[in-house]
């Protein structure tokens, strides 16, 4: 089947509507109009063209004693086009068929759907009972007709009032024959379980049964007592063993110490090989320092002469030129600056000529140059001056004075590593019993931590499995066992013989409480075990011959009643399966996200199942979790209703919700719009139109319509 939809709406303006309405509606519809905007009139228009109205139905424009007016005294007119409810559209119009009409015709729909596709004014409740369902909706929507009641009207009233007979069992009153029937049954079960007592206790089969195993547990028991003792010896045996062989092992401390002594050792070697490569570099600039010192004494004494010199030749000559050029300036500014410009330019050329006589010959300054060149071969830097060179003969010096501590330090490691590898070797000698080169050291010194871990391990080792044993060294039995030691088999049999002495206790006690059972039952007085297992025989006949008599008469007397209790069973049992069915239990989850499941008691109460939390009944629940559960009942009788989901008509279902649970309610609204259902609903509200309007908009246009009134 189809769902069942509102395809097209028409409604035209009448009242407070100002405007015709015309709507194609999506899956989810928000209709949004302050008072006097035609809201009201717009749901109560839909109500009218789609169900029925009037004295005999629930929506009536006239108020009575027991109910007030559900609807105004409208006459709204349009047309409404629906599908799913037959082989195309059905259009209802203020003269057509209503809805209630098809379900008359035997399409399997019951009479009054409008309690179910429809809310006014925030009353989710289905009817007035005090879980706001009753029993008079769930017959009315799931088993399609009351059963029961075609029957109660065929066969009378006062059959229903005596015995039920339900697969051979009688339930009734407790009075006259049916409680003399209970107090027979009683007496025959408990005869019954003496009887069975009997056949389980009465002979001495099992005790002698328990007996031999006992002694055969026990005898097996001291056999592997003596096996872990045994085994509490073998194991001090191999600790002994363990603890001379860790004794011949070298100490934890001697380890340490040949371990720091090794390391030492290692690390002043390689302080000597690093002090004597740095001997051997510095012994090749000694022959540097030798030719620097002379090549110094030749190289100072050829720049003496221009050490001595008081103005460069060149400046010299430079203020020469500027005082000729102010003795000519004299000319014009007087005699005195003539003279002295004159003999200032005499007094350097002069000082010109004698400083020339003064320079180096051309053999010092070749000298000088083959100095410089060597300079520039031994050293890779250029000789420019004087004290460039006395810098590098710093540097020499202060080398060769290193290379000299150096030598100092080497000869005092040399005699240290000497001594520290003469006392491993010696250490090692007395630990191995033999001479050990220096390059295998690591591996003896790493043979004796390995040997000494794996016995501590051993010995850790065996000092839990006797300390598992729980055996005292006084307790240890050398001698071998009959039997081989087994934990498991030690603990089973243990085990086994603690039962088999508790199965003995009871059984004796057991079979002396039921000899006294047995002879208050029948009022024989006697110790024989078999003179009153016979007397229990005669008796539980005899009380069995009177409970058949009796239960006769009751079958003989209820077989109207019995006929009853058959067909209520029937319809409880169509309810039961209908509460269970997934177009209940889905919406009831989703609704509430904690039932996952209904139940109606044999009363007509409904109780909410929970996942291993218990059941709750209906009518205890606070409202807020009543609305939600209202709301997944309504959605699922629909749904078997129609046999598909339908649409909705919520007329400011949550206006009186607080705030926080009408953004679950929507949610919940919208999660019913995901599983196929059409949802209308009409609201003056702001703030459940923006909630609302927000979850529309992430469904989209084209699954959400927005229209407002205003």
């Amino acid at each position: 089947m189809m769902p069942v939809r509102i395809r097209s709406m028409r409604i035209m303006r009448e009242g407070p509507l100002q405007k015709d309405l015309d709507l194609e509606p999506a899956d989810l519809n928000l209709i949004y109009g302050r008072n006097e905007t035609g809201k009201t009139y717009v749901v109560e228009a839909m109500i009218s063209l789609l169900f029925r109205t009037g004295r005999d139905s629930r929506w009536s424009s006239r108020s009575t004693k027991s109910r007030p007016a559900t609807v105004r005294e409208w006459e709204p007119r349009g047309e409404i086009e629906v599908t799913g409810l037959g082989d195309g559209a059905t259009v209802f119009t203020a003269g057509s068929p209503r809805i209630e009409d098809l379900a008359e015709r035997g399409d399997g729909m019951p009479s009054d759907l409008s309690r179910l596709l429809v809310v006014r004014a925030g009353d989710t409740r289905l009817s007035d009972a005090r879980d706001g369902v009753g029993d008079e909706v769930l017959r009315t929507y799931l088993s399609g007709k009351s059963v029961l009641d075609e029957v109660e009207a065929n066969i009378g009233q006062e059959t229903v009032k005596n015995a039920v007979i339900t697969d051979g069992r009688i339930e009734a009153d407790n009075k006259g024959l049916y409680r003399d029937r209970l107090t027979l049954e009683r007496e025959l079960r408990y005869l019954d379980e003496l009887r069975m007592v009997v056949d389980e206790n009465a002979s001495l089969v099992r005790l002698n049964s328990l007996e031999r195993m006992k002694g055969e547990l026990e005898e097996r028991l001291r056999d592997l007592e003596d096996a872990r003792r045994h085994q509490a010896f073998l194991l001090r045996e191999e600790r002994s063993r363990l603890l001379l062989d860790l004794e011949e092992l070298p100490s934890e401390e001697q380890i340490i110490q040949l371990g720091t002594d090794i390391s030492l050792y290692r690390s002043r070697n390689r302080d000597l090989q690093r002090l004597s490569a740095e001997i051997k570099e510095a012994s090749s600039t000694g022959g540097e320092l030798e030719w620097l010192e002379q090549a110094r004494e030749e190289y100072l004494s050829g720049t003496e002469s221009e050490g001595r010199e008081l103005i460069p030749a060149s400046a010299c000559r430079y203020l020469a030129l500027l005082f000729l050029l102010m003795a000519g300036a004299g000319a014009f500014f007087g005699r005195a600056l003539t003279l002295a410009g004159t003999l200032l330019a005499a007094a350097c050329l002069v000082y010109l000529l004698w400083s020339r006589g003064k320079r180096p010959s051309p053999a010092e300054t070749e000298i000088r140059r083959a100095i410089e060149r060597e300079f520039q071969r031994r050293f890779g830097r250029e000789l420019t001056d004087t004290a460039t060179l006395k810098m590098v003969l710093r540097e020499l010096e202060s080398e060769r004075i290193r290379s000299a501590t150096a030598v100092e330090n080497r000869d005092r490691t040399a005699e240290e590593v000497e001594g520290v590898g003469k006392r491993v070797e010696g250490n090692i000698y007395i630990l191995a019993g033999r001479e050990v080169p220096p390059d295998e050291w690591d591996v003896v010194l790493d043979g004796f931590r390995a040997s000494r871990k794996k016995l501590q391990e051993e010995l850790a080792s065996v000092d839990g499995v006797i300390a598992t044993l729980g055996v005292p060294l006084e307790e240890s039995f050398p001698q071998p066992s009959t039997a081989e030691w087994d934990q498991r088999a030690y603990i089973d049999v243990r085990e086994r013989l603690a039962a088999v002495n508790g199965e003995l206790d009871r059984e004796r006690k057991g079979l002396e409480e039921l000899k006294v059972d047995i002879s208050v039952a029948t009022g024989l007085n006697s110790r024989d075990i078999r003179e009153l297992i016979t007397a229990l025989e005669d008796r539980r006949r005899q009380l069995a011959e009177e409970h058949r008599l009796v239960t006769a008469r009751i079958l003989a007397g209820n077989t109207v009643y019995r006929t009853i209790c058959q067909y209520r069973e029937q319809e409880n049992a169509r309810l039961g399966q209908a509460l269970e069915s997934p177009e209940i239990v889905n919406p009831l989850r989703m609704m509430t996200g904690r039932y996952n499941g209904i139940r109606m008691t044999d009363d007509g109460d409904l109780y909410l199942k929970t996942d291993g939390r218990g059941e709750y009944p209906l009518h205890h629940l606070s409202t807020g979790a009543a609305e939600q559960v209202y709301m997944a009942l309504r959605t699922g009788f629909a749904s078997l209703s129609f046999g598909e989901p339908a649409f909705l008509l919520l007329d400011d279902a949550f206006q009186h919700s607080d705030w926080d649970r009408r953004k679950n309610l929507v949610d919940q609204v919208t999660s019913m719009v995901e599983d196929g259902w059409q949802v209308f609903y009409f609201t003056m509200d702001e703030h459940l139109r923006k909630l609302f309007d927000g979850r529309g908009m992430e469904m989209g246009s084209g699954r959400y319509r927005y229209l407002s009134l205003d």
